[in-house]
């Protein structure tokens, strides 16, 4: 299987979440900015890195929260995200190449249809982990992004 290791950070105001939406591929998907870790870096240095790559806006005072895998079988993929919260946000959201960046109100990314595994942590059922900052999450997923297997692993 090939594994990936990456970062994503959940930063809010005011009843709003960043969130990015793709231009390209997974077209019109809801997802929390992050991304790959590089060679010779830390977990906060690629989530403040790619967090500006991704929305245009600068973050700091990071926490770590835990670990969500998402697995794709049909693709033979497993992604190993740590997952982060920022508590400062300068900058505002600006429309990149690859994706347009939001501060969305958390109930309409809830509601959406269109999101990726990741963005479920906020969901009701699930939210008492995100809150507590244990976060040990396996999602199984479909080609679509749905989740078609959840796995709550329990510190």
């Amino acid at each position: 299987m090939d594994i990936r290791y990456a970062v994503r950070v959940f930063v809010f105001k005011d009843n709003m979440i960043a969130c990015i939406k793709y231009k390209n591929i997974n077209k019109d998907y809801f997802d929390i900015p992050g991304g790959k870790i590089e060679d010779g870096e830390t977990e906060v240095q690629a989530c403040i890195r790619e967090f500006k790559e991704e929305t245009g806006m600068d973050i700091n005072d990071l926490r770590c929260i835990g670990k969500v895998e998402i697995m794709y079988l049909d693709k033979n993929k497993k992604y190993v995200i740590s997952t982060y919260i920022a508590n400062e946000v300068n900058g505002r959201p600006l429309d990149l190449e690859d994706n347009y960046t939001y501060w969305l109100p958390i109930k309409e990314l809830i509601n959406n249809e269109k999101r990726l595994a990741i963005t479920h942590l906020l969901d009701d059922d699930l939210i008492k982990y995100f809150k507590k900052e244990k976060v040990n999450i396996l999602f199984t997923c479909d080609d679509h992004h749905n989740i078609t297997e959840m796995e709550i692993i329990e510190n």
